[in-house]
């Protein structure tokens, strides 16, 4: 790695200052841009949790923005979710600062930043949704050339017939934690339930991959179909004997090493 900024202010929304991972690959740009946002069923964990994942995909050839975003309870739905369409526009204001093309601009998510990921690009390509703060840089526009979403949460109506990864995080976590007490009313918001979105058809060239024994499996398998029916390019990969977030074994596991590079190969053409 050539370069690794830690703590990059991004800007300043709803009260909170908005900040960053960098991480600059070696060699000359211009290079793409990827903005990753961390997984942690919307309340838990950070940047660092993901940095070794997320510096794989500089290691290809993208400057990565390893996204500090918003956490339930204390900030919650939808926070997170301007948070992230902020720092979209935020990377392609000053993608020139690191040597990268905001034309060749990548999102990526896993699990429930899979989900806040998606959830920027439906806003982003148009989606008719609620009002949500946009912050100083609602005029920027993004153009967004792929997005990788990685054992993602994309239905939230049709999670609560799903068994959950771990106890407590979709009755506590994704729906009382972050959505609120009356979670129901937002689960048709398309800002919370991307597969939703009016603007799917807008959606980029799109990977989605999940193991076959992860519980998110129907939603991968879900969010594919609903992209796919609308002619969107859309790749699925399913890892057999895999569970929840087994990329982040990937220097121990084979099968998570050979997905790793699969999802790499496929980014770097994006």
């Amino acid at each position: 790695m050539k370069e690794v900024h830690e703590h990059v202010l991004l800007g300043t929304l709803n009260g909170r200052d908005l900040d960053a991972e960098v991480y600059v690959p070696e060699g000359a740009g211009p290079f793409g841009a990827l903005l990753y946002i961390h997984g942690g069923a919307f309340c838990t964990l950070s940047p660092g949790h993901v940095r070794k994942l997320a510096m794989q995909f500089a290691s290809s050839g993208f400057v990565v923005f390893n996204l500090n975003q918003s956490l339930a309870p204390e900030r919650p739905f939808p926070r997170p979710v301007e948070d992230a369409i902020f720092a979209a526009r935020w990377i392609t204001q000053n993608a020139g600062r690191y040597g990268c093309d905001a034309k060749r601009l990548v999102l990526a998510g896993d699990s429930s930043g899979a989900n806040l990921a998606a959830a920027a690009v439906a806003f982003l390509t148009g989606c008719k949704a609620p009002v949500i703060d946009e912050g100083e840089l609602s005029e920027v526009s993004v153009d967004v050339s792929g997005l990788v979403l990685l054992y993602g949460v994309f239905d939230f109506q049709q999670r609560m017939s799903e068994p959950s990864t771990t106890v407590g995080t979709t009755e506590v976590m994704s729906n009382l934690a972050y959505l609120g007490p009356h979670f129901l009313q937002h689960h048709k918001n398309p800002l919370v339930s991307p597969i939703l979105a009016s603007s799917l058809a807008q959606f980029p060239a799109t990977y989605l991959c999940s193991g076959s024994w992860d519980a998110t499996l129907g939603q991968s398998l879900a969010m594919t179909r609903a992209l796919a029916d609308l002619d969107v390019p859309v790749t699925l990969s399913i890892v057999p004997g895999m569970d929840h977030e087994f990329l982040l074994a990937a220097d121990k596991e084979p099968l998570a090493q050979a997905e790793l590079q699969r999802i790499l190969v496929w980014t770097s053409a994006r």
